[in-house]
């Protein structure tokens, strides 16, 4: 399993790219100092070659964020001509000056010739200018220089433009291989993006088949981290990580929170893991806050995220910003078979439901866009990649095929923990068990699982949170109702809530949300006293 986590992090082809293009711009530069001729059509001789000052000063300029246009100015200034380069496939690409107008349209013929790679260079007469066509890159398709100077081109030309023409292939190789390189980390995060989203969601074959795309294994038991930027660009954050971390983790920049990071650590061996809550615990700070979830199997990649994201919360109050998840049974592990087959009565009309036309959502979609929505109300079109109005469209196709109202908390709170029972075990529809879930919550350990829960509210002193958290749950969430229940601000019903996210070490505010656990936790505390 190290070197499997190892492998998360390594090299990949981007990295290569880098380190091709390096050694080109050596192997160039070091050819062009020691080389003693210039041959590029035809062969000259060392008097018309440009000194070594001029080829010190053409490396300085090629250097240069802008060097592409340096080179081409030097050239033109040296000869007195228009240089133009034009891009792989003929279209203009940066010039110093600009060429006269229809000027290469009339040398259209030459220019078309080199661009196919046809001839190496070319050379025409248009009117009363001279122009000279020149491959950059023989070896493949590549830019290609043209220079037109009215009159006749001097003596001492050749060699000025074949040394600008070889600086320009590689200038425009080693930029080649940096827009290459950026693409493919680009590539690479949308895949760490999809393998993540895969996982989510429980589909495990298809991140497994993703990750092996990208010559990656992914561990089958994980910790999940979540890193908060405040203020810091969490490139570098993530740069940090993976470097405090040594390369073990698997870090994904999250879609939905631009702040966040999403790091999955291999759990196995043990030691491992400890080196990566060390490293990590270094990183957090005043400005970089990480939460830590339990050890989840690959399976229950989306409990570890919640966990992390509930021990982050946690972690905003504390000095040292980094938080591990408060250990506490889980309800859903609670009920059990009887459990996942009443998750399956509640969700059965979703679970066989087919669209009439396939370009609709299936039932898979549709749970999909339900597990997104309870989790992220309002971020759940970015993780989900579709427009809100898509969202809102399929939220009230789901509240049509489920008969419910999805704006009440209550059946949110149900449907939530169905959606996490029908995760750990998809019982088939037709096995109904318990149709009542207060029947199913009426257990000794669901009510000591309550208890524990709400045990940071009961104590004296707690009952002004208590009260605003019920009044919090009762009005939907909806900050102005409480507000006018209570008779306080909407900022002071916020900062009660805050207060309670720092004493249950859960997120409220933001989701994905403690919210339905305390709603289900109040109804069953309720119910027995």
């Amino acid at each position: 399993m190290h070197s499997c986590a190892r492998g998360c992090c390594g090299p990949g082809p981007s990295i290569v790219l880098r380190v091709s293009a390096l050694i080109g711009r050596v192997i160039a530069f070091c050819w062009m100092i020691t080389d003693s001729s210039i041959t590029m059509g035809d062969r000259m001789t060392d008097v018309h070659r440009p000194g070594v000052e001029d080829l010190r000063d053409l490396l300085r300029r090629a250097g240069r964020p802008d060097g592409v246009r340096c080179l081409l100015r030097w050239l033109a200034e040296r000869i007195g001509c228009s240089a133009v380069l034009l891009d792989e496939f003929g279209a203009l690409s940066e010039s110093y000056p600009e060429p006269p107008n229809g000027l290469l349209d009339a040398a259209a013929d030459s220019i078309a010739s080199v661009v196919s790679l046809r001839y190496r260079s070319a050379s025409c007469q248009t009117g009363a200018h001279s122009i000279r066509v020149l491959a950059v890159d023989a070896e493949r398709l590549g830019p290609t220089l043209v220079v037109a100077k009215r009159g006749s081109l001097p003596d001492d030309a050749a060699a000025a433009i074949a040394d600008v023409a070889r600086l320009l292939r590689l200038r425009w190789r080693a930029d080649e291989g940096d827009r290459r390189h950026i693409a493919a980390e680009q590539a690479e995060a949308l895949t760490r993006e999809a393998i993540l989203h895969l996982l989510m969601v429980g589909q495990l074959d298809g991140a497994r088949r993703a990750a092996g795309a990208l010559g990656q294994q992914l561990p089958d038991v994980l910790r999940v981290y979540l890193v908060e930027c405040d203020g810091v660009d969490r490139r570098e954050v993530a740069q940090r990580c993976r470097r405090a971390s040594g390369g073990r983790t698997w870090i994904v920049e999250c879609p939905v929170y631009d702040e966040h990071l999403i790091v999955l650590a291999p759990a196995e061996p043990p030691a491992d893991l400890l080196v990566v809550d060390h490293a990590l615990s270094g990183v957090a700070g005043s400005r970089v806050r990480v939460g830590g979830g339990r050890v989840v199997s690959l399976l229950d990649t989306s409990s570890g995220y919640q966990q992390a994201f509930h021990a982050l919360a946690a972690a905003r109050n504390l000095p040292d910003g980094f938080a591990s998840f408060s250990p506490r049974a889980e309800l859903d592990a609670l009920l059990g078979r009887a459990g996942q087959a009443w998750a399956s009565g509640v969700v059965a009309a979703l679970l066989e439901f087919s669209p009439e036309r396939r370009q609709d959502p299936d039932g898979d979609e549709l749970m999909a866009t339900l597990r997104s929505w309870l989790d992220l109300h309002g971020r759940a079109a970015r993780q989900l990649k579709v427009h809100r109005n898509t969202v809102a469209a399929r939220l009230r196709r789901i509240e049509q095929i489920l008969d419910c109202d999805l704006t009440d908390l209550g059946t949110q709170a149900e449907l939530h923990l169905a959606l996490r029972l029908n995760r750990l075990n998809r019982v088939s529809a037709g096995r109904r068990g318990i149709r009542e879930l207060d029947e199913l919550l009426a257990t000794f350990p669901v009510r000591q699982w309550a208890e524990s829960l709400l045990d940071p509210l009961l104590g004296v002193g707690a009952s002004t949170l208590l009260a605003t958290l019920r009044s919090w749950l009762r009005n939907n969430t909806r900050l102005e109702s409480v507000a006018a229940e209570l008779g306080v601000s909407v900022v002071g019903v916020r900062k009660r809530l805050l207060r309670v996210e720092n004493l249950l070490g859960r997120s409220l505010l933001s989701g994905p949300s403690a919210r339905y656990d305390l709603y289900l936790a109040l109804r069953v505390f309720d119910a027995a006293n």
